[in-house]
């Protein structure tokens, strides 16, 4: 009976112990979880994928990544409080319409980046490990609203 007993302490100080699981989030749930509009690329542009690892709903925003080899882009939506692009984090901004609302794409830090406005969302993309302009771009250009 001690043996049954010490095994189950254990066992008990292990589960309580033991280091919490990061919280991972799926498209569908970052969309669940956000009280505005949550934009998704699809279809994806030729060669990224979700990276599930990567992605978190913190302070009343969603952020997620998706990647192609080495290369990054870092998705961060928030709730609009305007009704035009603020570019001055952009260097070389060139506007136009996408699909989702009002964009921008230009480069921060030598890096592709860019913006979207739809009525209730801001969308805020940067990128790392050599994004080309052209892949930005098809990621905004294909982003859409995902159904909660």
């Amino acid at each position: 009976m001690a043996i049954v007993l010490a095994v189950v302490a254990i066992f008990g100080g292990y589960l309580l112990l033991k280091p919490d699981k990061a919280k991972t989030f799926t498209s569908a749930s970052l969309a669940k979880r956000a009280g505005f509009g949550f934009y998704y690329p699809s279809p994806m542009p030729s060669g990224y994928s979700y990276v599930n690892n990567i992605n978190a709903f913190q302070d009343g925003q969603a952020y997620y990544m998706l990647g192609r080899g080495n290369k990054h882009i870092v998705v961060r939506e928030q709730p609009a409080t305007g009704k035009s692009l603020d570019l001055t984090n952009l260097s070389n901004p060139i506007t136009f319409e996408a699909a989702g609302g009002k964009a921008a794409a230009g480069d921060v830090t030598g890096q592709p980046a860019g913006l979207v406005l739809t009525g209730s969302t801001l969308i805020t993309l940067n990128s790392t490990g050599a994004v080309t302009p052209a892949d930005l771009t098809a990621v905004i250009n294909s982003l859409k609203l995902v159904n909660r």
